[in-house]
């Protein structure tokens, strides 16, 4: 079992690609007492389980019934399977954790702020993305 404390931990993970982090992040946000289970897609085949979403049939909802040291059983509603460690890795929220998705909302523009990858604007005013175009 992984504990994500920060989006790092997510984002540096292996198993995770692309917009998989994300999805993962903003579910144990929303529902902190269970895990997401990321399993290899050939698996979620053979599983009566359900994935998070179409884009993303590897990463299941949960939570652990029992555990042994070479499988989970991940109940999901009403379904339930054994899920080998050796083809699956469990997602939890740390206590502690300081997770946030690196997206802004829009409420982050209010007030003054700015977008991410914007600079302050220099003394003519002019505002240049990161990439060093102006806007």
């Amino acid at each position: 079992m992984i504990e994500v404390a920060t989006y790092d931990d997510l984002a540096s993970h292996d198993r995770l690609t692309g917009s998989a982090v994300d999805v993962v992040a903003e579910t144990l946000l929303r529902r902190p007492e269970s895990v997401v289970v990321a399993m290899d897609e050939w698996l979620v085949e053979e599983k009566d389980l359900t994935g998070v979403s179409g884009r993303h049939p590897e990463l299941v909802v949960g939570v652990i019934a029992r555990e042994t040291d070479d499988a989970w059983l991940v109940s999901e509603g009403s379904a339930e399977d054994w899920v080998p460690k050796s083809c699956a890795c469990a997602f939890e929220l740390a206590d502690d954790h300081d997770l946030s998705t690196p997206q802004e909302g829009l409420d982050a523009f209010a007030d003054g702020g700015r977008p991410l990858g914007f600079e302050t604007p220099d003394e003519h005013g002019s505002i240049q993305y990161a990439g060093g175009r102006d806007a």
